[in-house]
């Protein structure tokens, strides 16, 4: 299994282990609770929530795994596993307090439902197929699932696409541990998606910026190739009314709703007249069947004047560091996704000049004291301690050099409460990124995004545990390198110049703190 296979293995145990519950589960709950109730009472459901649907199509496969045939539609899915299945299906559902979602979810919970939406009523006009409907309303739950998981990661994607659509990949990749393509199967494959569901994802899509301004303006031809195994097929119209779903609701995008209809009229051949009917006709639906849904409405954002983009404010200022994680997720989700509670880390409050103070004075006890600690040892570790509980760091290590074996092995480990520690043991043959360290003294901060030719070259403990950043140094107390440090952390303070320089001077002080005390050992010897 590759390792890209291993970490989408890991986020979907994570996604299983806290999912999205039904957003209306209550009133689900009740009507099965109803004696009266039948398969045709969910009708009204199935049309505001997508999560129940999903749900719906898992338990319609399981239900029929030993068939050739599995439901794709929710209220087939529903009639097959009936009144009983769905009894033990939902009932037990116990959400540990108020489930609230974050703006990004919700905001892509709608889209689906309008998605689906634009495929039903643009597909009457083209005798798409029967499962369009339902195709078009799954077709961004593996997103979904990834914006509920990861809404950082999921921002900085989405903005990268904007911005430099180039090498989209690779950047996904960097933030993820894995590209969305790859993802998408997997989630079509795990949650028992439809057959057209899977067959979309197992292709990828056209993203050539060029091709498809090309293609919306004179259709297929010779400057479109990426295009020819898509036009005039119904995969390319449940992506196109999935694009134009947002583009609708995201008033941000002035021209966006208009670039998106001309693609789908070269698609379908359908004349502008009729493709906007069915269009209006939709977002009406949708717009009715969310009055009091807590999903934003469509027909607002269809509506609504061009306004600026609601990008937060740490993407777009990187002078802006805040909380990066969406709100909108309980804290109940929050502590089972991530094992953790809200630490140090996530905190922007810092006062740069305590923590310089701090720092100085355990410089000034290592340069003009360092007899006065118990060991040398001790010194390390108050200077690791510093690290993780006055400076804004995650996690640090101290690694011991053997140049017999050439290899780095770590002696000291420490992290904040309830974050795992980390042992990046390494050996210098296997691991040439790391070999000026121990030639001289040195100093360096590692990024994914900018180091993505080695990463695959550095410790299996950092690449394993998916860390976005970090930094070495190398300790020269005598005539030779004999250890190392390693730090990293999340806030994204921990990089910052002013602190790196803080970081700096506490490592020299720790270098120059363990020469004094080896050549006092030495003076006593002799």
């Amino acid at each position: 299994m590759s390792n890209n296979a291993v970490l989408i293995k890991q986020r979907l145990t994570e996604y299983q282990k806290a999912p999205l519950y039904p957003l209306e589960l209550p009133a689900i709950k009740n009507k099965l609770a109803d004696p009266n109730s039948s398969t045709d009472s969910f009708k009204d459901i199935y049309y505001k929530d997508p999560l129940f649907c999903a749900a719906l199509i898992t338990a319609g496969w399981e239900a029929t795994q030993n068939r050739s045939n599995h439901p794709y539609a929710a209220d087939h899915a529903l009639s097959t596993i009936g009144i009983g299945g769905a009894q033990q299906r939902f009932l037990p559902l116990k959400p540990q307090g108020e489930i609230k979602l974050s703006q990004e979810v919700q905001f892509l919970l709608s889209c689906s439902l309008l998605a689906a939406e634009l495929a039903e009523q643009i597909g009457e006009l083209t005798n798409a197929s029967n499962q369009r409907y339902w195709t078009a309303l799954f077709y961004s739950l593996p997103d979904i699932i990834l914006w509920y998981l990861k809404p950082e990661s999921m921002w900085r994607i989405y903005y990268r696409r904007l911005n430099r659509p180039s090498k989209l990949n690779l950047f996904e990749e960097s933030k993820l541990g894995f590209n969305l393509h790859d993802w998408r199967k997997t989630i079509a494959e795990e949650l028992h998606l439809s057959e057209q569901c899977q067959l979309i994802f197992s292709k990828e899509l056209p993203t050539n910026p060029k091709e498809l301004y090309a293609y919306a303006h004179q259709g297929i031809s010779e400057s479109t190739p990426s295009l020819k195994q898509w036009h005039r097929q119904e995969a390319w119209l449940i992506v196109m009314c999935n694009q134009l779903a947002r583009a609708v609701m995201s008033c941000w995008h002035p021209h966006g709703t208009q670039h998106i209809i001309e693609l789908i009229k070269h698609l379908s051949h359908l004349e502008n007249r009729k493709l906007k009917q069915s269009i209006h006709q939709g977002i009406r639906n949708v717009s009715e069947n969310l009055i009091q849904s807590p999903l934003p409405n469509p027909g607002f954002g269809y509506l609504l004047k061009p306004s600026k983009p609601p990008f937060p404010d740490w993407l777009v200022n990187p002078q802006i560091d805040k909380s990066r994680v969406s709100p909108a997720r309980s804290t109940r989700q929050k502590t089972h996704l991530s094992g953790t509670a809200p630490t140090h880390s996530q905190s922007t409050n810092f006062n740069l000049v305590q923590l310089k103070n701090k720092v100085e004075q355990l410089i000034s006890q290592m340069l003009n004291q360092a007899n006065s600690f118990a060991s040398s040892t001790a010194l390390v570790q108050a200077g690791l301690t510093c690290l993780i509980n006055d400076l804004p760091f995650d996690r640090a290590s101290f690694l011991i050099v053997n140049y017999k074996n050439l290899n780095a092995q770590t002696k000291i480990a420490l992290s904040r409460e309830k974050q795992l520690k980390i042992k990046p043991d390494f050996n210098f043959k296997t691991t040439p990124a790391l070999a000026n360290f121990i030639e001289k003294q040195a100093f360096m901060c590692f990024k994914h995004e900018k180091h993505q030719k080695i990463w695959r070259q550095l410790p299996e403990a950092i690449t394993r545990q998916k860390i976005e950043q970090f930094g070495f140094c190398s300790l020269k107390p005598g005539s030779k390198v004999r250890a190392l440090i390693y730090f990293d952390g999340n806030n994204r303070l921990c990089f910052q110049p002013e602190i790196l320089k803080l970081v700096k001077k506490l490592f020299l002080a720790i270098n120059k703190g363990l020469s004094i005390r080896n050549d006092t050992r030495q003076n006593k010897t002799t």
